[in-house]
């Protein structure tokens, strides 16, 4: 049995969802780290996910002291996750088409000088 040939409705739809996520991808990669938005909002609505990369690319957490990452992003949220870490940021939901997880900035530290930083899924 031949199969249909898709229809030309069939690849809009098809192509205007890979336009929205590549759309939103960008969006959510392409903020400029800013430390007062940074401590202001709830990680769970993506402003920090948007601005991780930026913050990643533009400060050196690793070798940090403990009071120079107190006062570039604030208070750690309080959670049970990843508790081998002694900071843990949550982010918001993770990048992707399907948002099931969410996405994590843990830091850890040694003598007081952050000693690894790195970006975490749940």
């Amino acid at each position: 049995m031949k199969r249909p040939a898709p229809t030309g409705k069939l690849i809009c739809v098809a192509l205007f969802f890979i336009a929205a996520s590549l759309c939103g991808y960008w969006w959510i990669s392409g903020q400029r780290f800013d430390s007062d938005t940074w401590k202001s909002v709830a990680g769970s609505d993506a402003t920090r996910l948007a601005m991780v990369d930026d913050l990643l690319a533009r400060y050196e957490l690793v070798g940090m002291t403990r009071e120079e990452v107190d006062g570039l992003l604030g208070v750690p949220t309080e959670t049970g996750y990843f508790a081998n870490f002694e900071y843990v940021y949550l982010l918001g939901p993770e990048r992707g088409f399907i948002s099931i997880d969410s996405e994590w900035l843990c830091i850890d530290f040694e003598d007081g000088v952050v000693s690894d930083a790195r970006l975490m899924r749940d």
